[in-house]
Formats: structure tokens, C-alpha cells, sequence
């Protein structure tokens, strides 16, 4: 049967991945890992550092990163994408026993191209926030993982703790498919729980930044926020450092 794993950290994964990813003593065998965003962002950085700490040490790990939390992964990008592992589809079939994906963009790009660009590869992914994507993706029989699980419950009881008082909650979210992984993970697994609350869902793909800074002026200092993703405006995509 397929499974799923859900890990709180990513250290979980990198402790799994020892198993998932077996490799041999065969000096000239590879692995892709294509990471969803740079080595700007810190989670990638803790992913890279795990993934050649568990897998064998003859085994050469080359990275490609899409650099999504500072490029909008817009469909003429992902074209260019494409083309870059079209031209070496070869090369990945003949050198590389397996793809690692980092994050919910390049798992869905691998899958989505999975018969054309990395035809029969197994792919392991990790840091998956959509956890239904996630589920609909290990049923493909070249697809295993684990997603990012975030104890929102816990992070918002604290924070009811902390403000007895509050009974308004803003989630600041926005349409990337990580964004809107989480937000799945949110509603789903804190509104049913704390149902007294009043929850202010800002879609902030869905305002340009002047509107976006009206709306988060209005949010009063007795109310919780809580900040789960923000790349994606109406007018404009902002990068990490923005």
C-alpha cells in the first residue's frame, strides 16, 4: 500500500530518506534533486545539507533549482523549464537513478511531466504542503514521500493563550499552489476544532500592494494573525527579501 508520510520538520524526512532512497556503491550513480525555490531560501538550504548527509557518500547529488520564491512560476517559465529538461532527457535517463523533489512546485512539475521528461524515474518528494495533491500523487506507482505538516491548532491555541480576549483570526495566504496547500491544511484542521472563532481568510493574490496594505491596516491589535505564505499579489510578484 501507499503511504504518505506527514512529518512536523523536515529533519523527519531526512532521517526517512535513508531508506527511501537506496543507493549503491557504484561510484557514477546520481540523483536529481529539483528544489521548488534557491539556496536564498533556508528550508532549501536544510533539505540539500539533509539529502547528502543520509544518502550514500559515492552517490553525487546534482541540485537545479526553480527559484520560485523569486520568480512567478508562470506558464511561459514553466515552458522554459521544460525545454531545459527536454534537452536533457537523455542524459536523465541514461545517469540519474532517481529525482528528489523539494516543495509543492517542483513535485507538481515533475508529475506533471513525469511520462515525457523523466520517464520511469522514481521520484521521492518532501516538503509537500497540499497534502490532497500529495495523496493523489502517491498513487502513481513512481512516487513516494512525505509532506510538511504544520500544527496550526497548536500555533493558534498558543496564541489564544497569549490573547484570551481575541475572537477574530486573519490568515494571510495567497494562490501559489503552496500557498493554497496550506491554506487547506489551515481550515481544515483548525476552524472545525475552534468554531467560535470569526476567521478572516486575505487572499493576498487577490489585491495589488497599495490594497493589500489598506487591508492589513485594518486588522486590529486584538486580533491574531497568523502568516502562512505571501509571493503572489494582483500587480506584482514579490520576491523573498520583499
Amino acid at each position: 500500500m501507499k503511504k504518505i508520510w506527514c512529518a512536523i520538520t523536515i529533519l523527519f524526512f531526512f532521517v526517512c530518506m535513508s531508506f527511501t532512497v537506496k543507493a549503491t556503491e557504484e561510484k557514477d550513480q546520481k540523483i536529481l534533486f529539483i528544489s521548488s525555490y534557491s539556496m536564498e531560501w533556508y528550508n532549501t538550504v536544510q533539505q540539500h545539507e539533509g539529502i547528502i548527509d543520509s544518502i550514500n557518500p559515492n552517490v553525487e547529488v546534482e541540485a537545479f533549482y526553480l527559484n520560485t520564491k523569486n520568480k512567478e512560476f508562470t506558464v511561459q517559465y514553466e515552458r522554459e523549464i521544460y525545454n531545459v529538461f527536454l534537452a536533457r532527457y537523455d542524459e536523465i535517463q541514461t545517469d540519474y537513478s532517481a529525482i528528489i523533489t523539494g516543495d509543492d512546485v517542483a513535485l507538481s512539475f515533475v508529475y506533471k511531466y513525469h511520462n515525457e521528461l523523466f520517464t520511469e524515474k522514481y521520484v521521492i518528494f518532501e516538503g509537500v504542503n497540499d497534502i490532497h495533491f500529495a495523496t493523489q500523487v502517491a498513487q502513481n506507482e513512481y512516487f513516494y514521500g512525505v509532506c510538511e505538516k504544520v500544527n496550526y491548532l497548536l500555533n493558534v491555541e498558543f496564541a489564544l493563550d497569549l490573547m484570551p480576549n481575541a475572537t477574530k483570526i486573519n490568515i494571510i495566504y495567497d494562490s501559489t499552489i503552496g500557498g493554497l496547500g496550506e491554506y487547506e491544511q489551515f481550515k481544515s484542521e483548525v476552524q472545525p476544532i475552534l468554531k467560535s472563532l470569526n476567521y478572516n481568510y486575505i487572499n493576498t493574490s487577490n489585491y495589488n500592494v497599495s490594497e493589500l496594505i489598506e487591508v492589513f491596516q485594518e486588522i486590529k491589535k486584538n486580533e491574531i494573525t497568523i502568516f502562512l505564505i505571501l509571493n503572489d499579489c494582483k500587480d506584482t510578484y514579490l520576491t523573498s527579501a520583499e
